[in-house]
């Protein structure tokens, strides 16, 4: 059976579909997100999902970051294809002032969800 592109693009590979779900539902829980990142841990409050070239990313602002990352505190946005082990968590959901956070529409293709 054939696909449209448009709709092909939105099908993700089998082992990142869970972890787009997991995602999708923190950020409209707001909940933080802890995953394994270049093999150290890395937790972040999810505010944007959506695909850059066929692949899904996440805009996150991170609470513990990994040793290749920016500090604590600031913005990442993080290739679903490089998190492994991914959860939800609950716990205090933090951000920063809107006019900090990068522009998901400006790295993103597409934009599933995005907090408010």
């Amino acid at each position: 059976m054939a696909t449209s592109s448009a709709t092909a693009a939105t099908i993700l590979p089998a082992g990142q579909a869970s972890a787009s779900e997991i995602i999708r539902g923190a950020i409209q829980r707001n909940e933080q997100i802890r995953a394994r990142h270049d093999r150290a841990e890395v937790v972040f409050c999810p505010h944007a999902l959506g695909e850059r070239r066929g692949e899904p990313w996440v805009l996150g602002f991170t609470l513990v970051a990994s040793p290749a990352s920016p500090a604590p505190g600031s913005w990442e946005w993080f290739s679903l294809a490089g998190l492994q082990d991914v959860t939800a968590q609950p716990g205090v959901w933090l951000t920063a002032p809107r006019w900090s956070r990068p522009s998901a529409a400006s790295f993103l293709a597409t934009v599933a969800v995005e907090v408010p």
